[in-house]
């Protein structure tokens, strides 16, 4: 396969990851709360359509809350960036196998959303 300069806007989404994941080293939070009582699903937040999820999550644990916030949408954790890179970087957990769930099952709360239109480029951020 012939090297592909990456784009302006690959970079940026692969910058912003890397950025978001380097904050949280810096500002490392002691307590997660996700308001998920309502959600934004599709081309948000301007274009998006809300969700009634009814769903609040809290961890001590942000990275945690953030991968059983995006299990409960209906997205694979694996394919958010800067919560691979700071779990990579030992900022917290993100494998379910380790991550202890308290009240109802991500199962019994997961409300898939529908993504952004630009998903495919987001994904991008490796």
């Amino acid at each position: 396969m012939p090297y592909q300069q990456e784009t302006k806007k690959q970079k940026f989404i692969r910058e912003i990851n890397q950025t978001l994941a380097k904050l949280a080293e810096r500002l490392y939070p002691d307590i997660a709360v996700i308001d998920g009582f309502y959600g934004m699903q599709g081309n948000g937040p301007v274009d998006g359509d809300p969700v009634n999820s009814q769903l609040a999550i809290a961890s001590t644990d942000f990275l945690a809350a953030d991968a059983v916030g995006a299990a409960v949408m209906g997205i694979d954790v694996q394919n958010i960036g800067y919560l691979c890179l700071a779990s990579k970087a030992g900022l917290g957990e993100i494998d379910f196998r380790n991550i202890k769930i308290l009240g109802n099952s991500i199962r019994d709360c997961m409300k898939p959303y529908r993504s952004h239109d630009t998903i495919e480029e987001q994904l991008k951020w490796r």
